[in-house]
């Protein structure tokens, strides 16, 4: 759970990470063999009345990043 303040604005923010194994069609668009571990990066941001505005998705191979909690 982290809070951002932007333009005297601010926001909740929510993660959820979890280790998945790469969708075949994005394996078969990289040309890489299936499967392939990444991790799965799924972030909302909410408002304070807590309403969604954002929602972000990504996907990392582990042998090339690293995803750094504060």
């Amino acid at each position: 759970l982290h809070l951002l303040s932007r333009r005297q604005r601010q926001m909740c923010i929510r993660d959820r990470i979890k280790a998945v194994l790469l969708p075949l069609d994005l394996c078969n668009v990289f040309k890489l063999s299936y499967p392939q571990p990444v991790i799965e990066i799924r972030r909302v941001a909410f408002t304070f009345e807590d309403r969604p505005v954002e929602f972000h998705r990504q996907l990392s191979f582990t042998s090339r990043y690293h995803y750094r909690i504060f």
